[in-house]
């Protein structure tokens, strides 16, 4: 039982971090586009 709540805690985690590193991403490309149109 406690095995199987943690490991749906790290997939749950897992889908966070993975989430949070995609909004980053985006905003990182969109900060260098708008370098671009800058330059």
């Amino acid at each position: 039982m406690v095995i199987k709540i943690t490991l749906r805690g790290l997939k749950f985690f897992a889908s966070i971090k993975n989430l949070l590193l995609y909004i980053w991403n985006i905003q990182l490309i969109q900060d260098m586009l708008r370098g671009f149109e800058y330059a």
